[in-house]
């Protein structure tokens, strides 16, 4: 049931109405006072606490972008990692100054401390670094997935170069970039994330994005996660998210 007010708020439906006036006779009606209460009308209490935060919109997220769009997609990269930490962080050393030597190394990662969510961006290459908050309760697989829009929001200002590559330690994030579909339920957030690729494609920019694996000694992505860390207490706020 919650699931089905969680769809009904983002869709601002009417049924809302008659819900929520259901919850105000609930709360007030002496009639209710010593029963329990339906459970949509506890539902809509508990979900109206977080109703700001809730992405709306009248469209389903996949027809929000081109259908062909669909057909162009960032190139995705697994790595192979070895129990070893060392030879983690040697492989992807040498790769940074071979493989991907002309491109920048833009490192993101996420963090849920204490019901506080947050996620940080981290530009090797120029040593730049980015902390942003999102609302309290928000899931890591949201956190990790703003990162990356943000990563390519980053690539699409930057001038010194068009090449890039995103490494973050999501894999449920890269496999659901990989595997997106318009005809399979899709998050609106990877649909913004197919939608700000191909506007970098049109920039005649770049972009891959590579999974590597968290807690195994890169020395990069042990930065990220630390300012991530940090960023559930000091990050900027993200506009489109207060």
């Amino acid at each position: 049931r919650d699931r089905l007010l969680l769809k009904q708020l983002a869709r601002n439906n009417e049924l809302l109405n008659k819900i929520h006036n259901l919850s105000i006779l609930g709360l007030t009606n002496r009639y209710w006072h010593h029963k329990k209460l339906p459970h949509l009308v506890e539902s809509y209490l508990w979900i109206s606490q977080f109703k700001e935060e809730i992405y709306k919109s009248t469209n389903i997220p996949c027809f929000g972008i081109d259908y062909q769009m669909y057909e162009s997609i960032p190139k995705i990269t697994f790595m192979d990692f070895q129990d070893s930490e060392n030879i983690n962080s040697i492989t992807l050393q040498t790769l940074l100054v071979t493989r991907w030597q002309y491109q920048e190394h833009i490192f993101t990662d996420g963090s849920v401390i204490n019901n506080e969510t947050a996620f940080a961006v981290y530009h090797d290459n120029d040593k730049v670094s980015m902390k942003f908050r999102l609302p309290s309760k928000a899931s890591i697989y949201t956190a990790e997935l703003v990162a990356i829009k943000e990563a390519i929001k980053y690539c699409q200002k930057y001038e010194l170069n068009r090449y890039f590559v995103i490494f973050t330690d999501s894999k449920s994030v890269t496999q659901a970039i990989q595997n997106v579909n318009p005809s399979t339920k899709t998050s609106h957030l990877i649909t913004e994330i197919i939608n700000m690729y191909n506007e970098l494609r049109s920039l005649n920019k770049n972009l891959e994005i590579v999974w590597i694996k968290g807690h195994a000694g890169i020395t990069q992505n042990v930065h990220v996660d630390k300012l991530a860390k940090e960023a559930t207490l000091i990050g900027d706020p993200i506009p489109e998210f207060k």
